[in-house]
Parts: C-alpha cells; structure tokens; sequence
C-alpha cells in the first residue's frame, strides 16, 4: 500500500520494513545502521533518474528531521521497522509519484516503497474567493480558515480541519472547537475546553451524568476550595457549640447520643437522671455506696483481732516460728559475720603494707632492686655484679652511621684506642642482638668504627661494650 504526501511538502519521514535475506519465514532484518556496510538508498521521480539519498545517523527514532535520516525504531517490538527523512527534492512539486529503494546490507533483503505525489490544496484561494456551491470542502489539518466571510451560498456538509474564527450557528455534530460558540443547538457529545456562559433550566439533570462522571481526577487541583469558598462551610467552633448547646430533651430516639445523655423526665435510665438526680442508693449511688461499705469492711480487717490480723496470728501459730525473734536472729548473724570479713581483710593488708613498706623508690614508681643472691647462690651474684661494673650502656647519636663508623652518646673516656679491642653488641633497633668488634675509638668525638656490621645502626639505638 503506497503513501499519500502532498507535492512541494517539507521535512517528510516514511518508514520501511526491512526484511531477513537469509529467513524463509518471512523474518525481519535487524541491527542495520546508517553506515552498515554496502548499505545505499535511492528514489526515482516518474519520469526522472534515480538519485542517490545521502543516509545520516539520528540519535533516536523520534528525533526531529534530518534529510537523509536513517534510524531503528525498535529491534525488540518492532524488528525490522527503519525510519528514512525523505530529502525534499524527493517529494517536490513535478512529479505524481516517487520509488524510494534501500538495499545493500549484509543479510538484508532489498525493499521499495511508492509515494503518491498529491496536489496541496490552495487554502490562499479558498480564503480569497467565494465558495458558492453545495457539497464537501476538506481542508489541510495544518491549514487554517481565519473567517466564514468568502462562504456566501450553500451548506458546507462536512470540515475536516481546524476553524479559528467565529462562526454564527453550527446546526449538526462538531468534532472540536477552540474558541467562542455563539449557541449550540442539540447534544455536545465530547468534552468542551473553556468557560460555558449558561446553561438552561433543567439543561443538566441526573439521567445526563454517568455513573462516576465527576471524581477526583475530573476535578482541578483547586475545585474543591473553590465550592468550599462559594458554599460558606461553617467552623469547627461553630459547629461544636450547636452540638454541645443543644438541648437533648427533644432528641431522645433509643440508642442516639441525646437519649445516652437524656431528659431525666422521658428517660428514667438516662446518664443525667443517674448522676444528677438519682438520690445515694439508686443506680450509680447505689454502686458508690456498695464501694464504700466494701472499704470500711477491709479497714476494719486489718486493725488488731481483725481478720487479716487473725489470719496472721495463725500462720505463725502453725510455724511455732516467732516472726520478730526470727529477724532478730538473722540480724544478728549477719553482723557476726560481716564483722569476722571485715577483720580478716584488715589482717591481710596490713601483711601486705608491711611487704610493700620495706620497697625503696629511688625513681618514682620504679622499685629499687638489689639481687644479694642468684638461684640461692650470693657468690655468683658479686660476680655478676663484678662484670656488670665493666659493661658499658651507650647510644647512636649519628643519622649518618655507616656500617663500620658512627658517633656514640654514654662515653666519658676521652684516650684514642682507649675502647679497642672491646667487644659491643646492640639490644635495640634492627641491629638488636648483632656483635662486632671496636677497631678505632676517637676519644675527641666519642667516634667508634667496627668490624662491618650486616647494616647501619639507626639514630638513638642503644648497645653494650663489653
């Protein structure tokens, strides 16, 4: 089926559908872009040679015209389906028809599609000059008819189009109108956008509403405060004084809130007769007076020789347990006790101060400690004193320590070679636990250098020399 396109008419758009060379059940080609390999589109004029249509990429399928345009309209619900912008020199004005032909894509069947050329209606012509004969007169959906003027004779059966003047009476259906409509004689059968000047007596009655015509999404946002403004809404004070204030005598129906409440002469049960009138004694009185003889009742139980009294004298009867010389007992207990812990924990600190007073704290806390024997041995702790005496405790003070020379800190002998010889091990850094030997001491710098260590001791690492 060929398309209809006005002569001369611009920024046109067709579509085609594209079919799977290698399908034999009739299935759509998809994935072909503008620039797909061989991919190529011509038209053909009646009466002209072909010519080729330069293809473009569109960034989507509703994007807007671009001739030569060519884009997938969707490969998952419409596979196969390619949108073409038809240039305008395709579809000019000279021709009755045009061929338009893609072809070329890999797995893609040609196809070709007709175009019918028509003639554009003259709307300047018609507006110009009179339309004096009976009959239908169908305009462009773009065109536009500014007055009913040039209409002078006749009766226009049907518009196919927009009319933006005004028009005296319309007698039959109307599709649409935008803008004012002097009278309307019969049914409105769509939706009418605008104001209505009036309505008629009995224009609108409840047979013409359909069931859920009007509901929240027919109403604008502002409709309701609209009726409420017109309507006079009273307020919550106004309305709670007419309940409150009213007078219930004449509203007493069984089970309604005013005979809950009552007239004490034409309801004998009402909550005013029970509470108000009733004398102690009758409903809510009697209730009351019952509470209060119950609670005189449990007072006197509970004073000497009453029954709760009694009762208690029983249950220590059957226990023969005297319940005060009882507590006195347990008190008395606890206390012996509490005293025996208490006399114990004082014994024992003051074993332990007598421990702890005999510490000596040269330095604060840092105990002073003085070994006068090792593993029960005394001789062995002098001589361990002895070679202590000997060893001495010293620090790098050198960032730039090699592994044989480095400045120390903790030396006051100022000899050259004084320290040679003389063994030092590290107990600190990354050298800790690594021994050499001293080759050279300069006594001026406190310079020390040694048998090559594995790497250069570290700033502020401490070691023995021994």
């Amino acid at each position: 089926m060929s398309r209809i396109i006005a002569k001369g008419a611009t920024s046109q758009s067709i579509y085609v559908e594209i079919l799977d060379s290698a399908s034999t059940s009739g299935g759509r080609k998809t994935g072909i872009v503008y620039n797909s390999a061989g991919l190529t589109a011509y038209y053909v004029r009646n009466g002209a040679s072909a010519t080729a249509i330069t293809l473009a990429t569109l960034a989507a399928a509703n994007s807007a015209y671009s001739s030569g345009g060519f884009k997938e309209v969707d490969a998952t619900n419409m596979p196969g389906v390619y949108r073409l912008d038809l240039p305008d020199a395709a579809v000019a004005s000279g021709a009755d028809s045009v061929v338009v032909t893609v072809k070329g894509a890999s797995g893609a069947a040609q196809v070709s599609a007709e175009i019918q050329l028509s003639p554009r209606v003259d709307v300047d012509t018609i507006k110009t000059n009179p339309v004096v004969n009976a009959g239908t007169v169908t305009f462009p959906t773009t065109a536009t008819l500014a007055s009913t003027t040039n209409i002078t004779a006749g009766t226009i059966a049907t518009v196919s189009g927009n009319v933006t003047g005004s028009v005296g009476s319309v007698v039959g259906a109307v599709g649409s109108v935008t803008g004012a409509v002097g009278s309307v004689t019969g049914n409105v059968g769509g939706n009418v956008t605008g104001s209505v000047g009036s309505v008629a007596a009995g224009g609108i009655t409840a047979s013409s509403i359909a069931a859920d015509a009007i509901g929240a999404s027919e109403l604008a946002a502002d409709a309701v405060t609209e009726i409420a403004a017109a309507i006079s809404i009273p307020s919550a004070a106004t309305v709670a004084a007419a309940v409150w204030d009213l007078d219930a005598t004449a509203h007493q129906t069984q089970g309604t809130f005013g005979q809950a409440i009552g007239d004490p002469v034409a309801d004998t049960n009402s909550i005013f007769k029970a509470v108000v009138t009733d004398a102690t004694g009758a409903t809510v009185g009697v209730d009351g007076a019952a509470i209060l003889a119950d609670t005189n009742e449990l007072q006197t139980d509970w004073v000497n020789g009453g029954r709760l009294d009694l009762i208690l004298d029983i249950i220590a009867a059957d226990t023969t347990t005297d319940i005060p010389a009882l507590i006195a007992t347990l008190q008395a207990f606890v206390d012996t006790e509490v005293a025996a812990i208490l006399a114990a924990v004082d014994t024992e600190v003051a074993a332990i101060k007598a421990k702890t007073d005999s510490l000596t704290f040269t330095v604060a806390n840092q105990v002073d400690a003085n070994a006068i024997a090792i593993s029960g041995d005394s001789v062995a702790a002098d001589r361990l004193e002895a070679m202590m005496d000997g060893v001495i405790v010293a620090q790098v003070n050198d960032a730039a320590a090699s592994t044989t020379v480095f400045i120390a800190d903790g030396f006051t002998e100022a000899t050259n070679d004084h320290f040679n010889g003389r063994l030092i091990t590290f107990i600190s850094g990354a050298l800790s636990g690594q021994q050499t030997a001293i080759t050279d001491y300069v006594g001026a710098t406190q310079t020390i250098t040694v048998t090559a260590l594995t790497e250069a001791p570290a700033e502020n690492d401490f070691f023995i020399v021994h």
